[in-house]
């Protein structure tokens, strides 16, 4: 049966609070604007937001430095954002890259009211284009990718979003983005398997607020997220070679800027910083 990915939508508000203590330009403005917009049942506690801030800029950096490695050497290259959300890495990536274009697609809901927002903040962001589409729909992929020009290189990019997903949804949007890049060239990128099974385990033994993040999260979305996102390194890439991709790793940054306001004592700090070492990583491919 077809599930429902709208319920995985709410799950994003999270994140627009824990962007605000990564250093981000416009993060506080879209924060503030953003609250009209945020259910409070879906928010985590701010203890949780605090605790766990760090690793999600960890995350949201590392995708980041990635996106920029491929836009340095491909400047007239096009991003194109899966799930999206709230992001703001599109806001900051065509300020410095003016020859880039960047398209974020999400369900029509969360493009609207991110429209909403960059309006009512009045934010100046060039190059960005906003498209209503779900990522597992491969009609609606190839309808966004059909616009842009083959001269044009692609890094297909998600962030958040493949944890949700189990092995047979992996096995058809990797398969949406192999057609994507076989057109145009260019890389997939994703942060999203450094939080495997055995990531969280750490961090859960470590932060009590992790497990009631990763509860909670499961709730809204409606799934035990421990049985989908990625078991392993050696399986998730596994998976990536069978579905045709050749696949490079990059290490995260290992500053964090939300490590200040974390609320964590010293021990904590540390074991976090070793445990994001040992996992934090994003995966960059490109067809065999």
């Amino acid at each position: 049966m077809e599930r429902n990915h709208k319920t995985i939508s709410p799950t994003a508000f999270n994140h627009i609070i824990f962007r605000t203590h990564y250093g981000l330009p416009l993060a506080d403005k879209f924060a503030e604007a953003a609250e009209k917009f945020s259910p409070p049942e879906h928010l985590f506690s701010r203890e949780t937001i605090r605790n766990n801030s760090p690793i999600f800029e960890g995350r949201y950096k590392g995708g980041e430095q990635a996106i920029e490695k491929f836009a340095k050497k491909n400047p007239n290259c096009v991003v194109l954002e899966l799930a999206a959300g709230f992001s703001l890495h599109g806001a900051d990536l065509v300020r410095k890259y003016p020859k880039m274009k960047y398209i974020e697609t999400d369900l029509s809901e969360i493009i609207k009211m991110k429209e909403k927002i960059i309006k009512e903040i009045r934010a100046t962001v060039p190059n960005i284009f906003f498209k209503s589409a779900n990522a597992l729909d491969p009609a609606a992929m190839k309808k966004i990718v059909s616009r842009i020009p083959s001269s044009r290189k692609i890094a297909v990019y998600c962030e958040g979003l493949l944890s949700y997903f189990d092995d047979n949804e992996k096995k058809k949007i990797a398969g949406i983005i192999h057609s994507i890049l076989e057109k145009n060239g260019g890389i997939w990128i994703t942060p999203d398997p450094a939080l495997d099974i055995n990531a969280r385990k750490a961090l859960k033994r470590l932060l009590p607020s992790m497990r009631r993040a990763v509860s909670k999260a499961g709730k809204m979305a409606g799934r035990k997220l421990d049985n989908h996102g990625f078991r392993s390194e050696e399986e998730t890439d596994k998976l990536f070679h069978a579905c045709g991709f050749l696949v490079r790793k990059y290490a995260w940054p290992v500053k964090f800027n939300a490590m200040r306001i974390s609320g964590l004592d010293t021990a904590q700090k540390e074991s976090l910083k070793k445990i994001l070492k040992k996992h934090g990583k994003t995966w960059v491919m490109s067809v065999q």
